[in-house]
Formats: structure tokens, C-alpha cells, sequence
């Protein structure tokens, strides 16, 4: 892989797969907090999900 590679094309290759990575994190966080938002939403009486 890097036998030959530009600093360029290596530098792309790591930064890529980090980002890959991070984007799918930031997915399946909003998607959890989004779930767990409407779980203790239900299960608190007479508060609204969004309270402050």
C-alpha cells in the first residue's frame, strides 16, 4: 500500500477512513439519542420530551 503511494494518496487513505468512521458515528448517535428521547419521553409523566 504505501510502497510507492505519494504522501498524497496515503495521507487521503487515513483521512478517508476517518471520516468514514466519524460520519458513521455521528449516524448512529442522533439515532440513539433521537430513540432514548422517545423512551424517557414516555416514561416521564407530564413532562414534554424537548423540556429544557
Amino acid at each position: 500500500m504505501a510502497l510507492g503511494a505519494r504522501p498524497g494518496d496515503l495521507s487521503r487513505l487515513v483521512v478517508g477512513h476517518g471520516m468514514r468512521l466519524v460520519a458513521g458515528g455521528i449516524v448512529l448517535g442522533i439515532g440513539s439519542g433521537l430513540a432514548v428521547t422517545r423512551l424517557m419521553g414516555s416514561l416521564l409523566f407530564n413532562v414534554p420530551t424537548y423540556d429544557p
